[in-house]
């Protein structure tokens, strides 16, 4: 029963930390450490091929979602404001979908108005794997030159300072 009660908490915690600014240990990488994001390509709502080097010169803070994720909708308004906020800036706001069903996928885009430039992981999960996406809501942050500052960013709530120094590099 105490492991039970232990894994519940576990559970919660992890779920809703990101919300109330605890989010999971952020990781950032010095700049000549950073290792290029691995090579992955994706499908935009139009069906067109989209890689990770297509945004090269550009900040990509990379929000991985699900449409069953309920802590991902809740942080939408406020990946809204942040693209607002960086409107016209050296920024891609990429709204990377985990779900298996495409058609979830855009029907969820359509239905929760999705922030962001909208991409679908496909039937491939080896980007996922690669970085170690388990959980969702998950942030990354790729510097202008398609190098991963963080595998584990802050959320849309926190990540603001982050941002500004990727954009000042």
């Amino acid at each position: 029963m105490r492991t039970l009660s232990v894994i519940i908490t576990l559970v919660v915690a992890f779920t809703f930390a990101p919300f109330y600014g605890l989010s999971q240990s952020v990781h950032k990488v010095s700049y000549k450490k950073r290792k290029m994001v691995p090579r992955a390509k994706f499908v935009d709502l139009k069906g067109k091929t989209v890689k990770l080097s297509d945004f090269k010169g550009k900040v990509v803070y990379v929000d991985v979602w699900a449409s069953w994720c309920n802590p991902c909708f809740k942080a939408f308004p406020s990946l809204q404001i942040l693209e607002q906020e960086y409107n016209g800036k050296e920024i891609v706001f990429l709204s990377l979908n985990a779900d298996e069903k495409k058609k979830k996928w855009k029907k969820t885009v359509r239905k929760k108005k999705v922030p962001g430039t909208h991409v679908w992981v496909g039937k491939d999960r080896s980007f996922l794997d690669k970085m170690t996406i388990i959980t969702y809501p998950r942030y990354m942050l790729i510097d202008k030159e398609g190098r991963i500052y963080s595998k584990n960013a802050d959320t849309p709530y926190n990540v603001r300072k982050e941002l500004n120094r990727l954009l000042n590099e």
